[in-house]
């Protein structure tokens, strides 16, 4: 007996076995780890789509571009063989020549529970200039063209998150900021732009916003020439886009960066017929953090 007990000791099939049973049983704490784990993250999650879902999301900011509608002719061959004209409206997306954007943003921490998530409030800067309006790439004659339905718009992807905005300088004239932004989605802002300040003669813009946002903040440089900065109390930035920031700077209070970017240096030209072209396009040029 005692030999036979001495077998079973000595034996490596046994002390497979063994060794498998003793895996599974730690299979049982593993798992009940995982559960509270993944419960854990569920809940943050939860928690960080409460607190973005009130205070502000990831905000991209494009704009501002001019808009211009336009009739255009179609030539249909019907089936009885006559050629018919067929008007139909689009419209043209003119950038800004110039476009300088200066954001001063300023972080917190918002807590839900134990869990914490960092957002932001941002006040906004943009001005700029539009040259004289330039129908010739689209061959459009001058007749066709809406230039009483002319609009600024900035695409902003959390537009509820538009704490206060100031009427829009567009010239000499003050214009009143209108929701939806026209441009591909209709998130964002928008104002009329009067047609004896659009045809034939560069205008100077300007727009303040405040913003509000959460995990990043980005912009297109839409200009011929764009110039942005970004000033935070933001103490470990990290730099997104195609362009890194030609200055920046880092201490224990914040960060100040920024970026500089030209027309030759971007995959879309400086106006075009359609809302929703170069979509793709603009996203991929945002720069922020």
């Amino acid at each position: 007996m005692t030999h036979w007990l001495e077998g079973l000791q000595s034996s490596p099939y046994l002390r497979i076995v063994g060794l498998g049973f003793i895996v599974l049983v730690l299979q049982i704490p593993i798992g009940m780890f995982k559960d509270v784990i993944y419960e854990r993250q569920q809940r943050r999650q939860m928690a960080i789509d409460e607190i973005t879902g009130k205070w502000g999301r990831e905000q991209s900011i494009i704009g501002p571009v001019l808009i211009l509608p336009f009739e255009k002719k179609i030539l249909r061959v019907e089936d009885d063989g006559q050629t018919r004209i067929t008007r139909v409206k689009d419209h043209a997306v003119f950038l800004p020549d110039v476009l300088k954007v200066r954001a001063r943003v300023e972080s917190n921490v918002l807590s839900r529970g134990i869990y914490n998530v960092p957002v932001y409030s941002a006040e906004l800067s943009m001005t700029g200039e539009f040259s004289p309006l330039d129908f010739s790439h689209g061959e459009i004659p001058d007749q066709d063209v809406f230039w009483e339905q002319a609009t600024l718009s900035v695409s902003i992807s959390d537009e509820r998150a538009v704490s206060s905005a100031s009427q829009i300088v567009w010239g000499a004239k003050v214009l009143s900021l209108e929701p939806s932004s026209k441009l591909g989605g209709d998130s964002g802002i928008h104002a009329r732009v009067p047609s004896e300040h659009t045809r034939g003669v560069s205008i100077e813009f300007g727009i303040d916003l405040n913003i509000q946002g959460s995990n990043s903040i980005s912009f297109a440089p839409l200009g011929e020439q764009s110039s942005i900065s970004m000033n935070s109390n933001w103490k470990d930035p990290s730099f997104t886009g195609p362009w890194l920031p030609v200055r920046r700077s880092s201490t224990a209070t914040g960060f100040d960066a920024e970026w500089s970017v030209e027309l030759l240096g971007k995959n879309y030209p400086r106006g075009w017929i359609g809302l929703t072209k170069y979509q793709e396009e603009l996203t991929d040029s945002l720069v922020g953090t």
